[in-house]
């Protein structure tokens, strides 16, 4: 194995001189790949450099390692840039780090073998402008219960199998923590279970985790990224998307359980047609979750944005966001934040209306029996309580009057989630806003979730129905609207005749078919 002290090029050593190498640092043990393709020569020669040398430079070439490890402090193990090529055996790992402190690898490409590196306990260690590629079992996997204060910069896995970069803890203590920047995972091998994994099996959550920025994990049929029982997770400008062919359940990202985590201005999709796939998901009784300013979700028609289906109650916050999944934001309406969006008619100070009031022109009377319907998509995520509209006709002779609050399926179709009750509803004309007459309490308070899609609906049963303040969102032809039929652009306003309720709250539901057009918009506040 030849084997040359000094700078490239330069000679000296006891070994024969060697090739003319690329140029290189001035100090430095160089060497040169053997040739021999068992994993022997090359590992020993690698090895042997690091216990006698602070750096150790590797040549471009194919080197086949097997067993290769940095087990003293203020090591370098350097390559010449991705033409350094270090080929790993079958059943085991290529490079191991045990113990040491102040290490940088770097400059090299990992090919092959079960595994490109373990780190089974070191500290404030560099690794960088690595190109990791078809290893079978896991790119990088790191005992972080060992392993402290980790930086990975600049390094691409494609094409490895099982979970590209794992971190496992077992027990609570601080550790100090991981620093990726640019860590790019694409293109993973068929069967890889997941891009980035952070998980703990310790009976709290684990501390001091990760700080992620512009990392990425595409194309999973998985999980692109999971926490999971962890705290101090923080992530920015990151993008992960999963594509359709993986089991129920898998997530761009997904969180399970601990607390302390922001996830800011990043990107996830999901592939997926299943709603039980969301771009986001939030469980096993997680809290302190921040889905911070500038988020992106992305998917399939059918997908859920976020599920919080298990996240503690008010644990999730999310700031200002886009959802281009084209079905619902959330699966669950407790939302800690949802800050208001400027959408036309929101008023943030007081509620949120359906429409602004700038737009009520008319005064239309409802007909007995025929219930009317506002539709709107929520601005804001907050806890409702009561419904009002304005009366410019007082009813009188009624037997039944309700207000009633619908979600809006992508099909149109709508199920009542909130509704208040009282004969006495619109007995008098020309009250203010909020006046007696007006308003009407839910039987239960709703959450009320920005990004949904809601009808609000009205009822009377009697004599002489009322005559509410309404928009006029078309040419006043019934059904020229488009509310339920004919319209991409969504549904406005509705009918629906021979009502004697509004129903139960849950259980009643009307389909798209069974609505037509109605010409005007009643308006209404949510409080």
């Amino acid at each position: 194995m030849p084997v040359r002290f000094g700078g490239a090029g330069g000679g000296g050593g006891t070994g024969p001189a060697g090739p003319a190498g690329p140029p290189g640092p001035s100090a430095g043990n160089v060497l040169y790949p053997s040739g021999d393709t068992a994993f022997t020569t090359d590992t020993a020669a690698i090895n042997a450099s690091l216990n006698a040398n602070r750096t150790t430079i590797l040549a471009p070439g194919d080197w086949y390692v097997g067993g290769a490890g940095i087990t003293q402090n203020d090591r370098t193990l350097r390559g010449s840039g991705y033409g350094t090529v270090i080929n790993g055996p079958v059943g085991g790992t290529t490079l191991t780090l045990s113990g040491p402190g102040q290490c940088t690898v770097s400059d090299m490409t990992f090919k092959g073998g079960d595994y490109a590196i373990q780190v089974n306990g070191a500290y404030d260690t560099d690794f960088k402008n690595l190109h990791i590629t078809g290893q079978k079992l896991g790119g990088v996997r790191i005992d972080g219960d060992l392993a402290t204060e980790q930086h990975w910069t600049d390094v691409i896995f494609r094409g490895v199998g099982g979970v590209a970069f794992g971190l496992y803890r077992t027990t609570t203590i601080y550790t100090g923590s991981q620093y990726l920047d640019r860590v790019r995972i694409v293109e993973p091998a068929a069967g890889a279970t997941h891009g980035f994994l952070f998980t703990s099996t310790a009976a709290q959550p684990s501390l001091n985790i990760a700080f992620l920025t512009q990392c990425v994990a595409d194309n999973y049929a998985g999980m692109a990224c999971e926490v999971v029982n962890c705290a101090q997770v923080f992530m920015a400008q990151c993008w992960f998307a999963i594509n359709g062919a993986g089991p129920a359940g898998s997530a761009a990202l997904k969180v399970t359980g601990g607390f302390m985590q922001s996830y800011t201005g990043c990107y996830t999709y999901s592939g997926m047609t299943a709603s039980s796939s969301p771009s986001v998901v939030v469980n096993g009784g997680a809290r302190g979750v921040d889905i911070g300013g500038g988020h992106v979700f992305d998917g399939t028609p059918t997908t859920v944005a976020i599920g919080l289906a298990g996240a503690a109650v008010g644990g999730v916050t999310v700031d200002t966001y886009q959802n281009y999944c084209g079905g619902t934001f959330t699966d669950r309406a407790d939302l800690l934040n949802v800050p208001a969006r400027a959408l036309p008619g929101v008023t943030n100070t007081r509620g949120e209306e359906v429409m602004s009031r700038l737009f009520c022109t008319a005064t239309p009377p409802l007909t007995s029996g025929t219930l009317v319907l506002s539709y709107f998509t929520a601005g804001k995520t907050e806890l409702i309580s009561t419904i009002e509209c304005m009366v410019n006709t007082a009813a009188s002779g009624g037997t039944y009057a309700g207000m009633g609050l619908y979600t809006v399926a992508a099909n149109g179709n709508l199920t009542l989630v909130a509704k208040g009750e009282a004969t006495t509803l619109w007995s008098s004309a020309f009250q203010p806003v909020n006046g007696f007459n007006t308003k009407i309490g839910l039987t239960a308070p709703y959450q009320k979730v920005a990004g949904q899609r809601y009808a609000v609906g009205a009822l009377f049963v009697g004599t002489t129905a009322p005559a509410l303040v309404s928009a006029v969102p078309s040419s006043g032809t019934p059904g020229s609207n488009g509310a339920v039929t004919g319209t991409t652009l969504g549904a406005l306003s509705g009918q629906k005749t021979g009502q004697t309720t509004l129903g139960t709250v849950g259980t009643t539901t009307h389909t798209a078919a069974s609505l037509s057009g109605w010409s005007w918009m009643p308006w209404f506040v949510l409080n």
